[in-house]
């Protein structure tokens, strides 16, 4: 009887985090975890997730860092305004990503943080959805000097175009 016990003891878990998953809606980078927890009545507490310049001050920390071979525990920026709970998450959650870089080649930082903190958290905890929110700040920033790095690829198409 015990092993039978433990399997559906299993299988509620699994339909308990799916259905808190699914509550959540599916949510992207410009979307805040926390908000919408808040919305459902679950958690009040709210992150900004809007690039403020306290925001950027962390996030400059991921300048030149590798994130495919860097050392999480050492090497990893972490927001200031991270209790201790959810700065483990944070180092997870980077270290899943990282996982996830080196298993894919071809994946990029952002896509693979993007995938691990919004379809592979478990949203409905309080503690994930503020790291979510966290990430969702690293993930705009990221992506704004992705295309400062490449905004000199602008110019050269219009010197093409003025030469004909």
């Amino acid at each position: 009887m015990a092993p039978k016990a433990k399997g559906k003891a299993k299988v509620k878990a699994k339909a308990k985090s799916g259905a808190a998953a699914a509550s959540t809606g599916t949510l992207g980078p410009n979307d805040s975890a926390v908000a919408a927890l808040a919305a459902q009545g679950k958690i009040t507490a709210q992150v900004k997730t809007a690039l403020a310049e306290a925001d950027q001050s962390w996030c400059e920390g991921f300048r030149g860092l590798p994130l495919h071979t860097c050392n999480m525990e050492t090497e990893l920026p972490i927001p200031p305004s991270l209790n201790s709970a959810q700065v483990r998450i944070w180092h997870r959650m980077f270290q899943r990503g990282q996982e996830a870089i080196n298993g894919d080649r071809a994946m990029g930082a952002d896509d693979a943080l993007e995938i691990v903190a919004y379809q592979k958290s478990n949203l409905a905890d309080p503690d994930t959805a503020v790291v979510v929110d966290h990430v969702a700040v690293f993930l705009k920033w990221f992506r704004a000097q992705f295309d400062a790095a490449l905004s000199f690829m602008d110019d050269l198409g219009r010197d093409d175009d003025e030469d004909d």
